[in-house]
């Protein structure tokens, strides 16, 4: 269950923002994800580890670089 929340692993993660909630990895998204995400102050990065929590953040923000890296 938790790995439908969360995934564990790259390509389920991919999956999920692709397949199941529409949106395209463009590299500009991608880019603009990581920046926010990569930012210590930014609004958005301690929204999304308010909501989810700093090893989710990360883990994501990992995600997010590994997309950019396959681009």
């Amino acid at each position: 269950m938790e790995d439908e929340i969360f995934p564990k692993h790259y390509e389920t993660w991919k999956k999920c923002i692709t397949e199941k909630c529409k949106i395209p990895l463009t590299k500009e998204f991608v880019k603009g994800r990581i920046a926010v995400l990569s930012q210590a102050n930014s609004k958005d990065r301690k929204a999304f580890i308010e909501k989810y929590g700093v090893h989710w953040t990360d883990r994501v923000l990992g995600y997010f670089n590994q997309a950019l890296e396959e681009m």
